[in-house]
């Protein structure tokens, strides 16, 4: 932290003791879990932004990785008072498919929505239940009987068991290289245990797509 955003810093720890606990409102229904909306994390923090005379502005989004439904996004937001600022990021995944597998038009958007959730938890911890895992009791598939993806870097976070789960999946889903690297980086970022459930979310409606379009059994 530089001297000049002490100012800053102080006023954004005053932003964090005036929202508490965002709780998490929203419901999948497809996947049973909850999740705390966008607009509910707008609606707890602009408040305090203006109490504590606080902007969060967009400045860069960069599209990390694109294909049909689906984006990978990462977006730099300047946190300023107008006299001090810093800068945060946050990297956000979003899927936009129909039942039917045909991609929709919303993945950006849920992208961008997903880095600002990221980056302004990573900033404010907001209060929650922070563990993924306790969101819903989803039965679980076991990982295809695949070759796991292999990284060489070391990831602090991410044990070789969850790496090799996460690669086998992320194989199975023919994802491409690129995707594939960029999931164990943000992996990293978000913790083993919400790598794992978003990735078996995503392996899960690829077996459920398989399933409807009548592509023969798929072997576990």
């Amino acid at each position: 932290m530089e001297n000049n955003q002490v100012e800053l810093v102080k006023k954004i720890v005053g932003v964090i003791k005036s929202v508490g606990v965002v709780e998490k409102t929203g419901k999948n229904e497809f996947h049973k879990y909850a999740y705390r909306k966008h607009e509910d994390i707008v609606a707890a923090l602009q408040p305090a932004l203006i109490e504590n005379g606080i902007i969060i502005i967009a400045e860069e989004k960069t599209i990390i990785q694109q294909q049909p439904g689906y984006v990978l996004m990462k977006t730099k937001f300047r946190v300023t008072d107008g006299a001090q600022s810093l800068m945060i990021e946050g990297i956000g995944e979003g899927v936009d498919m129909s039942s039917s597998g045909k991609p929709g038009d919303k993945a950006a958007y849920k992208a961008q929505t997903g880095a600002a959730k990221y980056a302004l938890n990573d900033l404010l911890w907001m209060a929650s239940d922070m563990d993924p895992e306790k969101d819903h009791e989803q039965e679980q598939r076991p990982a295809p009987k695949t070759q796991a993806y292999q990284t060489t870097e070391t990831k602090s976070k991410v044990s070789d068991a969850g790496l090799k789960q996460m690669g086998e999946m992320m194989l199975e889903m023919n994802w491409p290289e690129q995707r594939k690297k960029l999931a164990i980086q943000k992996a990293e970022i978000v913790g083993e245990k919400a790598a794992l459930d978003g990735i078996s979310k995503e392996y899960n409606k690829f077996l459920d797509t398989l399933a409807a379009a009548g592509e023969g059994q798929v072997k576990l």
